[in-house]
């Protein structure tokens, strides 16, 4: 749905555990659907919720938004700036330019941050 917000709010109070399938690697033609994840995530935090995910694709949980933390490299943003060097950090191709971008939306600095943060969260809710 376009705002999961209602729907956790409302399953959070009856359950402990959530259950979300077919999570995808969140790219740049899917930077709002990236937004709306992390406010999901959040919630769910919140909420003290346990998670179990099926990821769409054989990716590890630090690889879901590492396509939109590569975009933000080839803007010239630092990808790994709220990490401390534990769990999620980017390896980014040097050779990649600009053009890779695609004329997608830009990520901000502050989404940087927001996808990292989302990441712990979700390591921590899904032991």
């Amino acid at each position: 749905p376009a705002n999961t917000l209602p729907c956790l709010l409302l399953s959070s109070r009856k359950y402990d555990v959530l259950f979300v399938e077919g999570i995808p690697t969140f790219s740049l033609m899917l930077h709002d659907e990236a937004r709306r994840c992390v406010a999901f995530i959040d919630t769910a935090y919140e909420f003290k919720c346990r998670l179990a995910l099926s990821l769409a694709s054989a990716v590890e949980l630090d690889e879901l938004f590492q396509p939109l933390l590569r975009a933000a490299y080839l803007q010239g943003m630092d990808p790994n700036q709220g990490t401390s060097g534990q769990g999620s950090t980017v390896k980014v191709s040097m050779q990649a330019g600009l053009e890779d971008l695609g004329g997608g939306p830009l990520v901000k600095q502050e989404e940087v941050l927001m996808y990292h943060r989302a990441v712990s969260r979700l390591y921590e809710m899904c032991q």
